[in-house]
């Protein structure tokens, strides 16, 4: 039996600069939201400790976009041969993940969206919030799988956090994931994360375990 890779298929978000370096205006010249979702927005990461003229990773918001007859915001995370993208619904219930994949390596479509981030005023220090959702994964040259996916999320605290010169006011969400194949053929995978998010700016430790260093927008 195959175990998944929880890092790969399920790092919802997000995803060398000189530190936190601002470098313009997003290209759509709106305003920023409290979870940010402007088309042309560019957050860099790397790995915490790396050297900042490292090649970093780039998640960037490609802008509204058809999917499934639905229009919804379509983001690209990429760098070091990572090259995944996501569709995500912003509104007023928050942030959810309709699906995501990487091109010729696999698609992954949730029955029902996995709540990210829930509405705005929501997000305080001992919020917490889970669902159960299946899913379909088609990977290339393979049978489509079914899957179960658990998750839950809490945000732990809100406390200050540093990168490189810069301190943040971030809150701490800790997310624990389970993915199960329905088809029995792979064991199920178990994964948390923790995630730093400033309002307004973003994931500043995204789920990947990467700090941010550089954004392209002003608050």
């Amino acid at each position: 039996m195959r175990v998944f890779a929880l890092g790969v298929l399920l790092t919802l978000a997000a995803c060398a600069p000189q530190p936190t370096r601002v470098t313009g205006q997003s290209g759509s010249g709106a305003g920023v939201a409290f979870y940010p979702s402007q088309s042309g927005a560019i957050w860099q990461y790397l790995k915490d400790g790396e050297r900042s003229d490292s090649t970093p990773y780039v998640l960037r918001v490609e802008g509204p976009q058809s999917y499934n007859g639905r229009i919804l915001t379509g983001m690209r995370f990429i760098g070091r041969g990572q090259d995944i993208n996501y569709f995500r619904q912003f509104d007023e219930r928050g942030v959810r993940l309709i699906a995501q994949g990487a091109t010729n390596f696999y698609d992954l479509v949730y029955d029902d969206p996995i709540l990210e981030y829930p509405p705005e005023k929501e997000l305080v220090v001992g919020k917490t919030w889970s669902g159960v959702t299946t899913a379909t994964l088609t990977q290339s040259r393979q049978a489509p799988q079914k899957l179960r996916v658990i998750y839950s999320f809490r945000v732990a605290a809100k406390e200050k956090y540093k990168v490189g010169d810069i301190t943040y006011d971030a809150f701490l969400i800790l997310r624990d994931n389970r993915l199960e194949d329905l088809s029995g053929r792979a064991e199920p995978s178990t994964e948390s994360q923790r995630i730093r998010f400033v309002p307004y700016i973003g994931e500043v430790q995204s789920r990947e375990g990467l700090v941010l260093v550089n954004y392209n927008f002003k608050k």
